[in-house]
């Protein structure tokens, strides 16, 4: 809440209330949409990429996700994620488009190129038009919009990786 009080010199006074979290309240599990039994374990056992160059979402993707799913790991541009992805074994791929180095359609053509068949995702910002089919020229499975849900990264599991 934000709330103003004025003053006759004509001044204001702003008070802003922010709820705060109990730190010291038993800790929960996130809430997502209930997934299947299958999902569940799919999630349990899956070895993540998740290519990014902006430290904050690299940052919530690995605590968020890594929640879920058995390891996250995280690069910081298309460079970086084709080495990662070259030298370990990945069940899936969430790459941005524009990185600096390697972007991710380029990272993605570089991995294609090499036989790599690991599903890849592109999340970008840029879903419309020329990029999203950039992207899929590629070899990106599937091109979803930022910001990643998590029911949306519960569906990408779903349609794209397979056990």
């Amino acid at each position: 809440d934000v709330d103003v009080e004025r003053n006759k010199q004509g001044g204001a006074r702003f008070i802003v209330k922010i709820p705060m979290q109990n730190l010291n309240a038993k800790k929960t599990e996130p809430v997502f949409r209930q997934e299947s039994k299958d999902t569940g374990d799919l999630l349990k056992s899956l070895n993540l990429l998740v290519v990014e160059d902006d430290p904050i979402i690299r940052m919530v993707s690995k605590n968020l996700l890594g929640k879920l799913v058995k390891q996250v790991d995280v690069a910081e541009n298309g460079h970086i994620g084709y080495e990662k992805a070259i030298n370990n074994k990945y069940d899936l791929i969430l790459s941005d488009f524009f990185m600096p180095v390697l972007d991710g359609r380029q990272m993605i053509q570089k991995l294609r190129s090499e036989g790599l068949k690991v599903p890849i995702v592109a999340v970008t910002a840029a879903v419309m038009g020329q990029e999203s089919e950039a992207l899929l020229d590629a070899g990106a499975n599937k091109v979803i919009a930022k910001p990643i849900s998590m029911n949306t990264f519960l569906e990408v599991v779903e349609q794209c990786v397979s056990r």
